[in-house]
């Protein structure tokens, strides 16, 4: 969106404010669990592992993706189509 310009950018804020309830920091529990997903999992990516390590460490319900090698992961993980 940064790249398309300030309303791109506000209209890709928008869209994420609707369907993101929580925005949580990294913090070391999350660096550490991210870090054992990587070793685990070489496919999945840091960006991707972070999220995960996130839904891990806060006990989140779901952790909704496009990607289907997120289910390898997760139990919880939910893939969209």
């Amino acid at each position: 969106a940064s790249r398309l310009g300030p309303g791109a950018v506000g209209q890709t804020e928008a869209f994420v404010d609707a369907i993101v309830d929580q925005v949580h920091n990294i913090d070391r529990d999350a660096a550490k669990a991210a870090a054992k997903i990587r070793a685990e999992h070489r496919s999945i990516r840091l960006p991707d592992a972070l999220v995960l390590a996130v839904g891990k460490v806060t006990n989140a319900t779901a952790v909704v993706t496009a990607d289907e090698k997120w289910a390898r992961v997760d139990p919880r993980v939910q893939v969209i189509t």
